[in-house]
């Protein structure tokens, strides 16, 4: 089974979700990005454990449907963006073809044993309690910048005020029609109180 993609589609879903792909070893199948194939969409997904993240593609038509488990890989798309990415799952291997200026790449990836993380319903369960809020997604990059700059908080705390819930994840959202990326943050449990 395998899907052709455009560089760019691959580019995005892999910026969208490579900061949230686990960097330690006590949870190694979190390592992974999570590839969901279906006939109308593409979904890429990571979570480290302290944040998710997904980014999903809308698709005209496509035959195969499957789900497979990638690790970051460096890509950067051509400047004309009109090469072609293959991601394909067989006999338990999953398998990515990119264009490089040399020739074709091929990074091959054996499948973790499992995927403990019901990805959906996390996203699922934070969606429910959130107030959609549109912001310039570069002021707030500045501003969580500098706090987390400034901060003398060891979890570099900071206070997200118009939530329901103090508990629940926080989702940010980048999204146009048939796209949508979604970057999701867990609260710290606990507060150093200072």
């Amino acid at each position: 089974m395998k899907i052709v993609i455009q560089e760019t589609m691959f580019d995005t879903l892999l910026k969208g979700v490579a900061k949230s792909v686990a960097a330690d070893d006590y949870r190694r199948e979190l390592k992974f990005i999570k590839i969901v194939v279906k006939k109308d969409s593409l979904a890429a997904y990571s979570c480290s454990g302290y944040t998710a993240a997904r980014v999903i593609y809308d698709l005209e038509s496509n035959e195969a449907e499957f789900t497979c488990y990638i690790k970051p890989i460096p890509f950067k798309a051509s400047k004309s963006g009109a090469n072609s990415v293959t991601i394909e799952l067989t006999e338990g291997v999953a398998s990515v073809e990119v264009p490089t200026e040399y020739g074709t790449l091929r990074y091959s990836f054996d499948q973790p044993k499992e995927w403990t993380v019901d990805i959906e319903k996390v996203f699922a369960d934070a969606k429910q309690h959130d107030r959609e809020v549109g912001v310039n997604a570069v002021y707030v990059a500045r501003a969580l910048k500098m706090l987390a700059s400034t901060s003398l908080d060891r979890n570099k705390l900071a206070i997200i005020e118009s939530k329901d819930s103090k508990t629940g994840a926080f989702c940010i959202r980048a999204s146009r029609k048939g796209f949508a990326c979604d970057q999701l943050i867990l609260p710290i449990r606990i507060i150093e109180e200072g």
